[in-house]
């Protein structure tokens, strides 16, 4: 679901800062992808340690 959110909100972004056809070539399309990915295991950590810390999960 992050990563869904991460597309959304910056793909648009990243293709006007690159441009189209810097934007076609898949080294550029892999490090937005690499970022999407660590920003979502990121969030997803964060989320697990406050549910933690809120006592909602037991772990």
């Amino acid at each position: 679901m992050t990563t869904f959110l991460f597309w959304k909100l910056l793909s648009a972004h990243f293709k006007n800062e690159y441009g189209e056809r810097l934007w076609k070539q898949w080294g550029t399309r892999l490090y937005f992808w690499q970022g999407a990915i660590y920003t979502s295991t990121g969030v997803t950590l964060l989320v697990l340690c406050v549910l933690k810390w809120a006592n909602v999960l037991n772990f």
